[in-house]
């Protein structure tokens, strides 16, 4: 969506926060993309600053459960800017929308704090039932199989998109496949099908 702004009056930054990251590497990464003049950080030509923040729930909490990197941007939203790592002075950013994305892991509660929610407009996104998903990946499926002379292939989409997600279903139905410090690498969603069913 971001990328369809107009360029001359647009500026797009988009990080990804992991499970290490420590708020001054975010604060350096934000800051590269930023002019600095008279201790005010401004989008390059006088544009519009569009920064996107994904996966907030993942950075890790301290001793006192406590997301540094959040209150970082919480601050930021609340000043208009933080304060700086090397020498502690306060740093004024100007013209910076943000947006941010984030996986809710349970019905009633969040890993992110309200105060840091309050300072958003949240929207929710639900997840397909099988039904819809089914629908949704025999439309792509069937386009693709479409190019292909042979009628036997193109009746595969059915039974291929239902197994599939069957096979979805059943991997995160399973504990052997949920994340762990080990298996961190172990993160399944509708993104892997979609993959799947675009190559």
């Amino acid at each position: 969506i971001f990328k369809n702004l107009d360029s001359s009056k647009y500026q797009n930054i988009s990080v990804n926060l992991s499970y290490g990251i420590k708020s001054h590497n975010l604060q350096e990464e934000i800051e590269y993309y930023f002019e600095k003049r008279n201790n005010k950080l401004f989008p390059p030509s006088n544009k519009k600053c569009i920064c996107f923040i994904d996966d907030l729930n993942l950075p890790r909490k301290d001793q006192f459960g406590c997301q540094t990197v959040n209150e970082m941007l919480r601050q930021c939203m609340e000043l208009d800017g933080w304060y700086s790592h090397e020498n502690l002075t306060y740093v004024n950013i100007r013209s910076m929308l943000m947006f941010a994305s984030t996986c809710l892991r349970g019905v009633d509660k969040s890993d992110i704090s309200k105060r840091f929610v309050s300072k958003f407009v949240p929207l929710t996104l639900l997840t397909p039932n099988d039904s819809q998903k089914t629908k949704i990946f025999n439309v792509v499926l069937s386009f693709y199989l479409s190019n292909f002379p042979n009628e036997d292939i193109k009746k595969l989409t059915e039974g291929l998109t239902v197994s599939m997600i069957g096979l979805y279903n059943s991997i995160m139905e399973k504990e052997t496949y949920l994340p762990t410090p080990t298996k961190c690498h172990y993160v399944f969603n509708l993104r892997d099908v979609s993959k799947i069913f675009e190559s």
